[in-house]
């Protein structure tokens, strides 16, 4: 079996068990950081598989960055709906705002990014990659930051 079916076969698996994790609702009431653990973890692993070893930068470098920059027009939904969920106040503004922006605008920029590829120095792309992935992370860290903060402290 090659990298790519390997690849293929662990992100899948991956889903399975995150869906099933998620529709058994194992980590209802564990700790927030918990979940940030969790969501760093696989980052760090996918990260780790896909720079670290020759054969994951092989794959990596053959993929079509054009389909993987559109794939981020995704995230103008969850943008909108932080925003519209602040605004009626069932989100927090440290949440939703930044959140919210962050989405928008890499889901906004996504398309003249992917259509100037050819022009596009590498280090742009990466850097727009990287501003996109550093959006992501900071939603999860005030999701569980905010988290902690509303679990009730046990008394001591």
């Amino acid at each position: 079996m090659g990298f790519g079916r390997r690849l293929s076969f662990a992100l899948y698996t991956w889903f399975a068990l995150a869906a099933t994790v998620s529709a058994s609702e194992v980590l209802v009431g564990r700790p927030p950081w918990l979940n940030g653990v969790i969501i760093f973890g696989q980052l760090a692993v996918l990260l780790a598989v896909a720079l670290g070893r020759n054969q994951g930068r092989d794959f990596v470098q053959k993929l079509n960055m054009r389909w993987i920059t559109m794939f981020h027009l995704w995230r103008l939904l969850p943008g909108v709906v932080f925003l519209i969920l602040y605004f009626l106040g069932l989100l927090p503004f440290r949440f939703a705002v930044p959140g919210g922006v962050g989405d928008i605008f890499i889901a906004l920029t996504a398309p003249v990014v992917a259509n100037r590829l050819e022009f596009a120095r590498k280090k742009i792309l990466f850097c727009w990659h990287i501003l996109g992935l550093l959006d992501l992370l900071m939603v999860v860290f005030a999701a569980v930051s905010l988290a902690w903060r509303a679990t009730p402290k046990s008394p001591s």
